[in-house]
């Protein structure tokens, strides 16, 4: 350049070392002499502007060339790493980014330290735009790579750009993976009737998201036998993928009814019959519908000793379900008879023992056991007055089934009451003396006592005061013989003077009416006999009432064995009239016959839906004359009975509470149990 101007060189990258295009002074071309460089060739200068200075020294001053000088300025610019980027790449869509795709390389400059070469390559960043897995749409899209030199080379290297393009190309749908298989750990019970479609059978699996629709869907029965389960994948994403079917194939075994015993006695007395809630109490826990059928039928009665009751299921479904046996040990234990002896009323010396004192009877357990009661002191034996203790001893004929039993009461003897009889002819006419024949004639057991009467024999008697009839009283002491066994007795007896009798009839019309009959004036039609009576009595007497015994509004009860009811009629005579008449009685025979009481029964309605019990609205039988027929009604079936669907008879019947008195009725009326709808169980 021109002498003291400084030169300005093209500028260079970093890590350019100084070279010839940098040190190079074209006017010191053939002179002889040596040019010195600062920095030197080869040198390696930072970034910046630097300035350069060249030096020429002749070889010898005696030449006559002069030393020289000149200087430059060089920019260094920081240094540039190069990055490499294939042309186009493709993918499908729905995937992010590949980093097959995002592969950009760096290459550091030519003359860079090994050092800072691997300082580039190791620890410069390099970023993408967009960035690794980022979804794009189909087409074609711009991609852009940043890199950035690590912090140690800040301000020696600057940052690189590069860009490339990707294709994204539409994926074509494809059918998903679905399988569908039975896991090896599968409960073997569920491959049983009944088997229900669980999650644990339906259990097909694909590799995306969507909708499994299963055929027969979850929840349905399988009966036993071969079937074949469909299933049919939805995917959600239907723009890449198409619905897929599968199919599995099940072999469904038939099921085994869970038979088990509710919990009873494993030790029951003898007379114990066996019974439904308590020994034949069998269930099917897994509720499989069938029939239990048991060994031994309700209310058997068992013997001594060990016993073994089984239970059989037959399944309504054969085809479906197995049958099934299930049993358990029973004893039955002998039992002890019970015995009822209720203590007897006293007695009175010299009664025998007999059946009122010795009525020991077995009232359990039921069947009664029959055998023998053997007492002490035995039946027949007179016992002395005082008390006593009575003993009785069962011996069953059936020694396997029941032990003997015993029991016992206290029976109290009292003196005994001398027998007497003492019945006086009467009427006694007036002013007549007793006869120890006629009216003081008492005979007793045991004879050998003493007998004292009053008034004594041959005496008259003297009528007693009052309006009434003339009467005497008579009265006997008996002092018996032994007076530690009997004690005395004392007897009156009252004779009437007689008076005169009137006479009555009583025609009746009638001699038997049905139970419900009260007595009427019908029926009670006594009245003074016009032909046996003098007119002066039927005078005096004509107006007197009857009184009637059973009196009048009397139901009486019907006859047994056709025995009539007596019937009374009496005239009683006024005070005034007492000592010359006494009163008349009429007797009668009325035969009572049992009454049949009329029933009626109407049905309203006349059917029952499947599934209602009975009810008082379906057992509403009557009965005529409640008030006086009286009894109960009987139903079959009972009250609150099931009936299936169809055509049912009812019979009710009439229990009177007096069978002498009334007769048992009954009716029979058709009752329809109408089908309920057809019903379907969801689980």
């Amino acid at each position: 350049g021109p002498e003291g101007e400084e030169a300005v060189l093209r500028p260079i990258r970093y890590p350019q070392p100084l070279g010839p295009g940098q040190l190079a002074v074209s006017e010191a071309a053939g002179l002889p002499g040596l040019i010195f460089f600062e920095p030197p060739l080869l040198s390696v200068l930072p970034p910046g502007t630097h300035r350069l200075q060249a030096f020429f020294r002749p070889h010898s001053p005696a030449d006559g060339v002069a030393g020289a000088s000149a200087r430059a300025l060089l920019t260094v610019l920081p240094g540039r790493v190069k990055l490499s980027w294939p042309g186009v790449g493709s993918q499908l869509e729905g995937q992010g980014l590949l980093p097959s795709l995002l592969c950009c390389r760096v290459e550091p400059p030519l003359h860079c330290p090994e050092t800072e070469r691997l300082l580039l390559l190791r620890e410069g960043l390099l970023e993408y735009s967009p960035g690794p897995g980022t979804v794009l749409p189909p087409g074609t899209h711009p991609l852009a790579a940043l890199y950035r030199p690590p912090p140690s080379l800040q301000g020696l290297y600057e940052a690189a750009e590069a860009h490339s393009q990707v294709l994204v190309r539409q994926r074509p749908k494809t059918h998903p993976s679905l399988l569908w298989a039975l896991p090896p750990d599968l409960d073997p019970a569920l491959l049983r009737c009944p088997c229900l479609l669980a999650p644990a059978l339906l259990c097909a699996q694909a590799q995306v998201e969507g909708q499994l629709r299963y055929d027969p869907p979850a929840g349905t029965e399988l009966g036993a036998g071969a079937h074949s389960l469909s299933v049919l994948f939805t995917p959600a994403d239907t723009k890449n993928f198409l619905p897929v079917q599968a199919r599995l194939d099940i072999e469904v075994l038939r099921g085994l009814p869970e038979l088990s015993w509710r919990p009873a006695d494993t030790d029951i007395p003898y007379g114990t019959r066996l019974s439904a809630q308590r020994h034949l109490n069998a269930v099917c826990l897994n509720r499989v519908e069938g029939v239990l059928t048991y060994s031994h039928p309700p209310h058997a009665l068992l013997d001594c000793g060990q016993h073994t009751l089984t239970v059989h299921f037959l399944p309504a479904r054969p085809q479906d379900f197995l049958p099934a046996s299930l049993s358990r040990p029973l004893f039955v234990q002998r039992a002890v008879p019970c015995l009822l002896w209720d203590p007897p009323d006293p007695i009175a010396y010299p009664t025998p023992l007999g059946a009122q004192q010795l009525r020991a009877r077995v009232v359990g357990p039921q069947p009664y056991p029959v055998g023998r009661m053997t007492y002490s002191p035995p039946p027949g034996e007179v016992l002395p007055p005082g008390t006593h203790l009575l003993r009785c001893r069962f011996y069953s004929r059936d020694i396997v089934n029941f032990f003997s039993a015993d029991a016992q009461v206290s029976l109290t003897v009292s003196r005994g009451q001398p027998r007497v009889v003492w019945r006086p002819q009467a009427p006694l006419p007036l002013q007549t003396p007793l006869s120890a024949r006629l009216h003081l004639c008492a005979s007793a057991d045991p004879p050998g006592g003493v007998f004292e009467y009053h008034p004594p024999p041959g005496s008259v008697p003297e009528a007693g005061p009052g309006p009434g009839p003339l009467t005497v009283t008579l009265s006997l002491t008996y002092r018996p013989p032994d007076p530690a066994l009997y004690c005395p007795v004392s007897l009156q007896r009252t004779l009437q003077l007689e008076p005169l009798s009137p006479a009555l009839d009583w025609p009746l019309t009638v001699t038997s009416v049905p139970y419900g009959t009260r007595l009427g004036p019908d029926l009670l039609c006594a009245c003074l006999s016009a032909s046996r009576n003098s007119p002066m009595t039927l005078q005096a007497l004509q107006q007197l009432p009857l009184s009637y015994s059973p009196p009048p509004g009397t139901l009486l009860s019907a006859c047994p064995a056709a025995a009539p009811h007596p019937l009374t009629a009496q005239l009683s005579i006024p005070v005034h009239l007492q000592a010359f008449y006494r009163p008349a009685v009429a007797r009668a025979a009325l035969l009572v016959t049992p009454a049949r009481p009329r029933l009626r029964w109407v049905l309203r309605p006349p059917f029952l839906a499947a599934g209602l019990p009975l009810s008082p609205s379906q057992l509403c039988a009557t009965a005529s004359q409640p008030e006086v027929l009286r009894g109960r009604l009987v139903y079959s079936p009972p009250l609150h009975t099931l009936l299936p669907p169809g055509r049912h008879r009812l019979q009710v019947r009439f229990l009177p509470e007096d069978p002498s008195c009334v007769l048992p009725a009954q009716l029979t009326v058709v009752l329809e149990i109408t089908r309920p709808p057809p019903t379907r169980t969801i689980t």
